[in-house]
């Protein structure tokens, strides 16, 4: 008797442990599917005209109109001077693009002993 009820004990922790299991994998993948959710939400709310965008087939361009009633957004691929329009499905738009523009000042000097003499290279290389 002592035998059948160890047993039976042994199967009921076996079946909460997997319950727990299971428990812990569902949380696991349902918070931040709902956190990548939250963030998608919030990234299409901040588009705007004028929005530079990447779409989910890596095409980079900027925003020229948006269609709300089609869920529809028009994107210049091209240069301003020669323009590519392309039509795509708002939830095409794979993330915002960020640039950060480097602009040289008036003040910023070179430094000329950061140049390497190509003389004193190849005499290197034939004296090895």
């Amino acid at each position: 008797m002592f035998g059948t009820t160890l047993a039976l004990d042994t199967q009921y922790t076996m079946l909460i442990i997997l319950g727990l299991f299971f428990v812990v994998m569902m949380v696991m993948t349902v918070i931040p599917q709902k956190k990548r959710k939250k963030q998608q939400q919030e990234m299409m709310s901040s588009l705007g005209i004028g929005t530079k965008v990447m779409t989910i087939g890596r095409m980079i361009g900027t925003i020229v109109a948006i269609n709300n009633a089609e869920n529809q957004i028009i994107l210049n691929v091209g240069s301003d001077e020669n323009p590519t329009l392309i039509t795509i499905d708002r939830g095409a738009i794979g993330m915002v693009v960020n640039p950060t523009i480097v602009s040289a000042s008036s003040d910023d000097t070179v430094d000329d002993n950061l140049v390497i003499d190509s003389s004193d290279a190849n005499s290197d290389d034939t004296q090895a």
